[in-house]
């Protein structure tokens, strides 16, 4: 049983790290030159970014992550004295409520909403309009589950490290 509890361990580790790591790289490299396009160059991005991620490869990792994290949590249960434990629920606390639980609530709704949106047929405001609304929100949604992506991974390494 050692074993599975450690191959889950690490899988939770690596598979949640993959998705944090992702939106890291979108957080310090593709939001800037997202940034520099003209409002209707960033939302027709914004559209194709939004098809391309939700692959099968993505979707593993994504949705994988927080039911491994869950799992191992789980297993260390009856070791609910072991600093393990508490840095396993913590981390899973944070990834699931910070990381996933925002981006299901709030960036996916705005992603939707965008996707509904004839970028095309819009003229000058009504792209600034759009890009209004769902920019800055998005943005700073996705600042929110970075951030508890980069806490979850730490407290994850230092389950494993103990």
């Amino acid at each position: 049983m050692a074993l599975f509890t450690d191959i889950v361990l690490i899988a939770a580790g690596v598979t949640s790290t993959l998705i944090t790591g992702l939106f890291f790289g979108f957080s310090t490299a593709v939001n800037g030159a997202l940034n520099r396009l003209t409002d209707r160059e960033y939302l027709r991005a914004m559209k194709s970014i939004n098809r391309v991620i939700l692959n099968p490869v993505f979707m593993l990792c994504f949705v994988g992550s927080p039911i491994l994290l869950i799992l191992a949590t789980v297993l260390h249960f009856d070791d609910t004295d072991s600093a393990r434990f508490w840095l396993l629920a913590a981390a899973t606390v944070v990834y699931v409520l910070g990381l996933f639980f925002v981006t299901v609530g709030a960036n996916v709704p705005l992603n939707n909403r965008l996707e509904a949106t004839d970028v095309d047929a819009l003229d000058d405001k009504g792209l600034a309009e759009t890009r209004g609304w769902f920019e800055k929100p998005w943005n700073a949604r996705h600042t929110v589950r970075t951030l508890a992506g980069v806490v979850a991974a730490v407290l994850t390494f230092w389950a494993l490290l103990v």
